[in-house]
């Protein structure tokens, strides 16, 4: 645990991040993942990333909820737990698939892969199984049964989504005006090409190219300074996503020398 700090609204956010200890699997020692929201969902991530440890497996994916009250879900290799505020659609779609009791959740071979929340309670999520529950808008729904979903995220509207698609393909609508214009700067080269993306509530947006490289607008003052270090040190971020009331998850890859010195030389 790093540190906390204030964000711009009245509502107390906890900045934390885990980095690099003993119980996390090999193969995630020298990554980080630092939580800014409130504290129910710091320790809920917590819990979750001390139970990988002890299981000795990955954490999936994490998707915050994108209005109301606080949420989150998590998924890893053994399974995937949540708080009571997930949007209800979305918690009806996935109980109906793993059981809402933790004992059904554990005996369950159903695992979350992906998936995202949006306003107006749209929802995607996707199994490990290649099954797909969502609600959006039609365009967007036509869309995904167009071809295999690799990412899909809602903005602000309801119409607002961008998909990426595992063939590389992207669509998108009523996104933020300066990620349109770093989507239609960056369709090529082929290095270049979208690995992920993510649309906040508030107007936030993060693209992740295939390069390495990312591009990100209508972010807090916290989350563009973690953004900027990264990219200064030379560290790979490898997932943004946006939660409700300017709450934030980054996933970095802190492999190199100059980024672990970076880290060791942290407060």
């Amino acid at each position: 645990t790093l540190s906390s700090s204030s964000a711009a609204s009245d509502v107390y956010k906890r900045q934390v991040t885990f980095r690099d200890v003993s119980h996390v699997p090999a193969e995630s020692r020298g990554d980080t993942l630092t939580v800014h929201a409130d504290e129910p969902i710091v320790t809920h991530i917590c819990t979750a990333w001390k139970v990988c440890g002890a299981l000795r497996c990955r954490l999936g994916c994490i998707t915050l909820g994108a209005e109301g009250e606080q949420a989150v879900l998590v998924a890893h290799e053994r399974g995937q737990s949540w708080t009571s505020a997930v949007p209800p659609l979305a918690l009806a779609a996935v109980q109906a698939r793993v059981g809402a009791s933790t004992e059904e959740r554990a005996a369950s071979e159903q695992r979350v892969a992906y998936a995202a929340f949006g306003t107006d309670d749209r929802y995607y999520v996707r199994w490990e199984s290649g099954l797909h529950d969502w609600i959006a808008d039609e365009a967007c729904s036509a869309q995904i049964k167009a071809r295999p979903v690799a990412t899909v995220t809602f903005g602000a509207e309801w119409a607002s989504h961008l998909i990426l698609f595992k063939d590389g393909a992207v669509t998108y609508a009523q996104v933020p005006p300066a990620c349109a214009r770093a989507l239609r700067e960056r369709a090529s080269p082929a290095d270049a090409r979208l690995r992920d993306a993510a649309l906040g509530p508030a107007g936030e947006w993060w693209l992740a190219y295939a390069d390495g490289t990312c591009a990100w607008g209508g972010v807090g003052a916290q989350l563009d300074a973690a953004l900027r270090a990264h990219d200064t040190a030379g560290g790979e971020v490898t997932c943004v996503r946006f939660g409700v009331g300017g709450t934030w998850v980054l996933r970095a890859s802190e492999r190199s020398d100059a980024v672990r010195a970076l880290l060791r030389a942290a407060p």
